[in-house]
């Protein structure tokens, strides 16, 4: 039996594999599959279907990881248009591709045109989902990253606070996307001349993420880098002469896809993806966490379903379901909320 290549179920084994290869580190691979199933969903489904609005998301992503940033926001900007036409500006899939755009403009520079759509998703998602879910959680820690990055810490640090709070609440005090909202705290408080106690936060997450990855992972390395620099500049100021080291600042900004791949600035070696999901730490901006959508289950359907079944008619956009945002996490995640393998998020 053979669907046909504008059938859903195919269309959807496209994206899922993309985004296998894509948490492999083989963007190219990915590429090549998504831009099929963007061709496909765009011929058989329509512009605004929102299967086609998922494969417009999840190709944005794909793009801003192999850092083409400028292809990938012109995607962003078209899925969200086709989203908020056709879904509403606040459904959980606009919203979604609303934070994933906002990300890719905090990760370029762009805080003043991030800021508001930041603004937008987090009070979407506090009406959507209340201020404890951890998609609200999500947006209000890129948000923070937003206000960090501007310098504005006074603004960002309650924010981050609140962040930390949801996620010990929700996912345990250990878990990646805890301690990655526990890292963009204790950056605040580095930057607001709280050393003391930064550094006892910095000791908390070094200490939970040699406790998961090991003592020689890059994500412990600059873990450790953050908490050794804090801890030199402050004994230079004991002790004059002493020359301080900086604080790193070549650090990529993390955005983590929640709950599902999380990737660096467009790393693929070995353990980059699990590095990416514990994030590093940018001076002067908190990790952000980019949200794709949940995976779509494909089920086929049995031989004696009939002729329509088996030529994969083009399916009705009534017929058609948006993608539902998944409850569990992303950076926190970047995530910057945050498409896991279908996707339309969320971490530091």
């Amino acid at each position: 039996m053979t669907l046909g290549m504008y059938h859903t179920d195919t269309l959807s084994c496209l994206n899922n594999l993309a985004m296998l290869l894509q948490a492999r580190g083989k963007l190219q691979e990915a590429e090549l599959y998504l831009g099929h199933a963007v061709k496909g969903s765009l011929a058989g489904l329509g512009p605004d279907h929102p299967d086609t609005i998922t494969s417009l998301n999840n190709l944005g992503m794909l793009l801003r990881s192999a850092g083409r940033p400028t292809e990938a926001e012109a995607l962003y900007r078209r899925a969200l248009l086709a989203a908020e036409a056709r879904l509403g500006p606040a459904h959980p899939s606009s919203l979604t591709t609303l934070n994933n755009l906002a990300v890719l403009l905090l990760a370029t520079g762009r805080l003043a045109e991030a800021e508001p759509l930041l603004r937008r998703t987090l009070t979407g998602r506090v009406a959507a989902f209340g201020p404890a879910h951890l998609d609200t959680l999500n947006a209000m820690n890129n948000l923070a990253a937003v206000l960090q990055a501007d310098r504005r810490l006074a603004e960002a640090e309650p924010l981050f606070r609140a962040v930390v709070k949801g996620c010990e609440a929700s996912l345990g005090p250990s878990h990646p996307h805890t301690l990655t909202a526990v890292a963009n705290l204790a950056a605040v408080l580095r930057d607001t001349g709280r050393a003391a106690q930064a550094e006892a936060l910095f000791r908390r997450v070094l200490a939970g993420r040699e406790a998961a990855l090991g003592a020689e992972h890059p994500a412990v390395a600059a873990t450790r880098e953050e908490l050794e620099a804090l801890v030199e500049a402050e004994a230079s100021k004991a002790a004059p002469g002493f020359p301080p080291r900086a604080y790193p600042s070549s650090l990529p900004t993390r955005s983590l896809p929640v709950g599902a791949r999380a990737s660096g600035a467009g790393g693929t070696g070995p353990g980059s993806a699990e590095a990416a999901r514990f994030g590093s730490l940018p001076r002067g901006g908190g990790a952000a966490w980019e949200r794709p959508p949940p995976p779509r289950q494909v089920s086929l359907p049995p031989l004696n379903k009939g002729a329509a079944a088996r030529r994969g008619q083009k399916a009705s956009p009534s017929a058609a379901s948006a993608p539902s945002p998944s409850s569990s996490p992303s950076p926190l995640r970047p995530s910057p909320s945050s498409a896991r393998p279908r996707s339309l998020p969320r971490p530091p």
